[in-house]
């Protein structure tokens, strides 16, 4: 089972985009998100907990779709 999945998520603001981000992280493996200041690292941490409404695309943890 993955920990977390993520299929073509997109997540518009006025002046920002994250666009069609896909990726999985297998149950037991640890990662890092890198990046620099505005690119959009704090926004997909939002969107893995359900407390920022994505545009398009599922996220998936522990087997349950995450909802806003």
């Amino acid at each position: 089972m993955n920990a977390v999945e993520l299929k073509n998520v997109t997540k518009r603001y006025k002046d920002f985009t994250l666009e069609d981000v896909s990726f999985v992280v297998p149950e037991g493996k640890i990662v890092g998100l890198v990046g620099e200041n505005g690119a959009g690292k704090t926004t997909l941490i939002r969107a893995m907990m359900g407390s920022c409404k994505i545009n398009g695309g599922s996220i998936t943890v522990l087997g349950s779709e995450v909802r806003d």
